[in-house]
């Protein structure tokens, strides 16, 4: 049983959790390209320092 007076306290805070979440899986998400996209870039920088 959900007393209706906490209902739009509910929604308000599983919108901030979805928000949340998605503002973290933006975050891995760039995270993980700034890392791989210098990964896949260092053997060309490796090959043109010698």
């Amino acid at each position: 049983f959900i007393d209706t007076a906490q209902l739009p306290a509910l929604t308000f805070s599983r919108r901030v959790a979805n928000m949340d979440i998605q503002r973290w899986i933006a975050l891995f998400t760039l995270a993980v390209t700034d890392v791989l996209i210098p990964l896949q870039l260092f053997p060309y920088w490796h090959d043109r320092a010698y």
